[in-house]
């Protein structure tokens, strides 16, 4: 009797966990993976925050893959340290090269003189991948009196991707565009676009909560690429520019937002299904930055590997307020 019972409870979480396995596999449509690394080969790569998450992976993928990535990265010793990581992890004989420059998004100036330096010692840039960013940080202020969130997740990168867009441009042809993507996260649907946070000076403590700063942050970075790609086309660059939201994934991203040890137990089914590996959403975001599917795509946004259209009420108008402003924002860099 007690064998029979012990059978039925095994059949029972066997059974359990192949459906888990099958649901994951579903829901994070894993068949679908970049599976085009023969494009990376001999193409270089600039990929912001990469000494961590995402950008860690990425970095690793590219550079198994013969391409050649360069590290934009705040912290130069985490970044020294990723790269003696991985290539001592790589065992394969054609790995490209990975280099690690230092840039600061929360300084204009740092982005400029590292804009500087790449566009004199670089001879191509292939691909920016605008991957850094900070989640529900505390309170902070930076040295251009933007609040961090918005400066980092994307003040800095429209500085840094203007300033090399000339670069990149000259990198791409027709028949093989550069790229541009632009790591976003479908919580820009929870967000509203501010004024006062283009605006040197204006958000202070009393008006800030960590949350709403995120998704502001992340719809700004998803208007102002979308007006960029018709920029892009206007003056006839063979660059393809796309967002691409990586779904869930476990990173040190999350590290500001708190849970209790109860809500964790209770969530640990749901992130077992849904929330993805650094691995897996590095996959979804290379398939926006070098698939062939995606050359034609302009403007896109791609969530997981599908391109979505972007909520209608974030108009083609605001999209081009949300340039026009991160522009003047970031002016004083560009004069």
């Amino acid at each position: 009797m007690g064998n029979d019972i012990l059978i039925t409870v095994g059949k029972s979480v066997a059974g359990l966990a192949s459906a888990l396995v099958i649901l994951r596999f579903i829901n994070l449509k894993g068949w679908r993976h970049f599976n085009e690394y023969n494009r990376l080969k001999g193409k270089t790569f600039l990929i912001t925050g990469a000494n961590s998450g995402i950008g860690k992976q990425l970095t690793h993928q590219i550079a198994v893959a013969g391409g050649n990535v360069i590290m934009l990265c705040r912290d130069g010793a985490k970044g020294k340290s990723v790269i003696n990581e991985l290539k001592a992890q790589s065992k394969s004989a054609t790995m490209g090269s990975i280099t690690l420059r230092r840039m600061d998004l929360n300084s204009f100036a740092s982005i400029e003189e590292s804009a500087k330096e790449l566009i004199e010692s670089v001879p191509r840039i292939d691909c920016l991948i605008n991957n850094a960013a900070v989640m529900m940080a505390p309170f902070s202020i930076t040295e251009d009196g933007f609040e961090g969130h918005i400066q980092t997740n994307h003040l800095g990168h429209a500085l840094l991707t203007t300033l090399l867009l000339p670069k990149i441009a000259a990198s791409g042809s027709p028949a093989d565009p550069s790229r541009v993507v632009f790591v976003s996260s479908i919580l820009y649907r929870r967000g509203t676009i501010r004024d006062d946070s283009f605006k040197s000076g204006s958000v202070t403590l009393e008006n800030f909560d960590s949350k709403v700063a995120y998704s502001d942050s992340k719809l700004a970075s998803l208007l102002y690429a979308r007006q960029l790609a018709h920029e892009i086309d206007r003056l006839g660059y063979p660059i393809v520019v796309n967002s691409a939201s990586p779904g869930m994934v476990y990173t040190n991203l999350g590290r500001h937002f708190k849970l209790s040890w109860f809500k964790k137990v209770l969530l640990s089914p749901f992130a077992a299904l849904f929330v993805r590996t650094p691995s897996e959403g590095a996959s979804i975001i290379l398939h926006a930055a070098a698939s062939e599917k995606t050359i034609d795509s302009n403007g896109a946004f791609y969530h997981s590997y599908d391109e979505k259209p972007i909520e209608s009420k974030f108009d083609d108008q605001l999209s081009k307020k949300v340039y026009q402003m991160t522009m003047e924002a970031i002016n004083k860099s560009l004069e």
